[in-house]
C-alpha cells in the first residue's frame, strides 16, 4: 500500500483503515519465481480492480499458521528474444533482483500484501491482470490464481506487453473457416492482431446471427460440413462477438443460447473451436461445449486465458484445450502442447 504522510495523529487515526496499520510485505518477499508455478489448472479467483482478497492458512489443509505470502504478476514479453516468448533458460533465471526487468506489475504500486497474522494476510490488486500467489503455511504450501479486471485476449499492436505469467505458444487455428469478431467496443485491439495474422479464410463477423450466415455461405459453397474457429472474448460458457453473446447466461443481448446456437449450425458445422479466454473452464464451460457439440463433430475451447498478437497466439500456463464430442461418447480432455512446456519445479508440500 502507498504510505502517508503523518500530519497529525488524530487526523490519521480518522482516516486511515484498520489495514494501514499491518505491515505490507517487500518487494523481495513478494517475489515468486515463475520456475515455482507448476502447469495445471486453477480455479480463479475473480475481483476487480482496487480489489482485496483475503489469504488464509485455512486453504491448505491442516495448516493452522500462514508465514509467507508471495506473488507472480504477468509477465513482459522475454526482452531477450525477438518474439517476446521464454525460453527455460530465461524463465528459470528470473530472480528477485532482476524481476522488474520481467514483470510488467510492480509490487507495493500494483499489488501488495499485509505481512501474515493471525493466520490470514490480506492482498490489494490495484492493476489488471492474472496473478498466481503462494501461500506458505506450517503444512505445506499450495498456490492460488486471481484474475483482476481479466484484459481477455488482449494483446498490444506487435506482441508487445500482457503476457499471461509463465504461458506458451499455442497453434494456430486450422480449420475450413476463421470467423473474427468485430465490433466489440472493449476489444483493445486482439481481435486486429488476429485479423493482422492472414489466417486462412478468415472472416470478421460482428455478430452472432453473422456467425451463423457465413458458416451456412461455407457449407453451400464446399458442398459439406466445415470446420470452423471462432475468435473472441470469452469466460467461462461464454464467448462474445460484436456487442453479443452465445451463453446460458442471460446476457446475449440479441445473440443466442448455446442450444439455440448449436441448432443454427447443426446442419452445416463439423466441428467448432473456440479461441477465446476461459470459455471452456469450470462446470459452465463444460455445460456449454456439451451443449454445442450437440450432433456435430465436436466442441473445443480453452479453460482459462489466451493473448492475441500479430504473429501469434499464447495462453495462460494453466490452460488447457478441452474437446467435448457428441454422446455417447466420453468427454475428452487434450492438453496441448505439453512436451513443449518447460519443467515445473513444485515447492514440497
Amino acid at each position: 500500500m502507498k504510505r502517508l504522510i503523518l500530519f497529525g495523529a488524530l487526523a490519521i487515526l480518522i482516516v486511515l483503515p484498520a489495514r494501514s496499520f499491518a505491515q505490507d510485505e517487500t518487494n523481495s518477499q513478494l517475489f515468486l519465481a515463475p520456475e515455482d508455478v507448476p502447469y495445471q489448472q486453477y480455479t480463479p479467483d475473480n475481483i476487480t480492480s482496487g480489489g482485496t482478497v483475503t489469504f488464509n492458512a485455512s486453504q491448505v489443509p491442516g495448516a493452522t499458521s500462514l508465514t509467507d505470502v508471495q506473488i507472480l504478476p504477468e509477465l513482459n514479453p522475454d526482452p531477450n528474444t525477438s518474439d517476446g516468448d521464454y525460453p527455460n533458460s530465461d524463465l528459470d533465471a528470473i530472480n528477485s533482483s532482476d524481476y522488474s526487468s520481467y514483470f510488467a506489475e510492480t509490487p507495493n504500486v500494483d499489488y501488495d500484501t499485509t505481512t501474515p497474522s493471525a493466520g490470514s494476510s490480506l492482498a490489494t490488486f490495484n492493476t489488471p491482470g492474472i496473478y498466481f500467489a503462494q501461500l506458505d503455511t506450517n503444512n505445506g504450501s499450495t498456490i492460488v490464481e486471481v484474475n483482476v479486471d481479466d484484459e481477455n485476449a488482449e494483446d498490444p499492436a506487435a506482441g508487445a506487453g500482457d503476457k499471461l505469467g509463465p504461458q506458451r505458444k499455442i497453434a494456430t487455428p486450422n480449420t475450413d473457416l476463421v470467423l473474427i469478431s468485430s465490433g466489440d467496443p472493449k476489444d483493445n485491439g486482439a481481435m486486429a492482431n488476429a485479423m493482422a495474422q492472414n489466417l486462412p479464410n478468415a472472416q470478421n463477423v460482428n455478430s452472432v446471427a453473422a456467425v451463423v450466415t457465413a458458416i451456412m455461405n461455407a457449407c453451400k459453397a464446399a458442398g459439406h460440413k466445415v470446420s470452423v474457429t471462432l475468435i473472441g472474448h470469452g469466460r467461462p460458457g461464454s464467448i462474445k462477438i460484436g456487442n453479443q453473446r452465445i451463453n446460458d447466461q442471460g446476457d446475449q443481448n440479441g445473440g443466442m443460447t448455446s442450444a439455440q446456437f448449436q441448432a443454427a449450425i447443426d446442419m452445416c458445422c463439423s466441428s467448432i473451436t473456440f479461441y477465446s479466454c476461459s470459455t471452456g473452464q469450470g462446470p459452465s464451460g463444460t455445460s456449454f461445449l456439451q451443449n454445442i457439440a450437440g450432433s456435430i463433430g465436436s466442441a473445443s475451447g480453452w479453460t482459462n486465458t489466451i493473448t492475441i498478437a500479430t504473429t501469434y497466439f499464447d495462453a495462460n500456463a494453466n490452460a488447457m484445450f478441452v474437446t467435448y464430442v457428441p454422446e455417447p461418447v466420453l468427454f475428452a480432455p487434450i492438453v496441448i502442447g505439453m512436451a513443449l512446456l518447460r519443467r515445473s519445479r513444485r515447492r514440497a508440500a
